[in-house]
């Protein structure tokens, strides 16, 4: 049978959870309306995290320029290997210090359709 989009991404954060002991995986999808990226599916130990995450595209925000949105906006992969030490992550650091993330790498999604979304982990 056919499997869901909201289904696969799912399975792919739980098995980077299970198998690679990810503390977080999470799938965003860009609303090209509102420039957000919407959460679709977050697993793992610190899932809190992305509970009212701000995440943008519109590069005039400063939600723009961490991993993920920058993943989105360049098309290609981005890390941050200390989130705490990054002054580009000071919109984050205090949520990621609370669920014990030190880290983060963001990788861009491109569906055929043209949907652009983010793997975090």
């Amino acid at each position: 049978g056919t499997v869901s989009r909201a289904q696969l991404t799912q399975d792919i954060c739980r098995i980077l959870v299970d198998e690679a002991e990810m503390r977080l995986a999470w799938i965003g999808w860009v609303d090209e309306q509102t420039r957000a990226v919407v959460i679709e599916a977050a697993v793992g130990p610190a899932a809190g995290y992305v509970e009212g995450l701000s995440i943008s595209v519109d590069v005039r925000r400063p939600e723009s320029r961490g991993p993920s949105g920058r993943s989105l906006i360049e098309g290609c992969s981005i890390t941050c290997m200390d989130i705490a030490a990054d002054p580009i992550m000071a919109p984050w650091s205090g949520r990621a210090r609370e669920h014990g993330l030190r880290s983060s790498a963001a990788v861009p999604l491109q569906l055929k359709d043209g949907t652009r979304g983010t793997l975090t982990i």
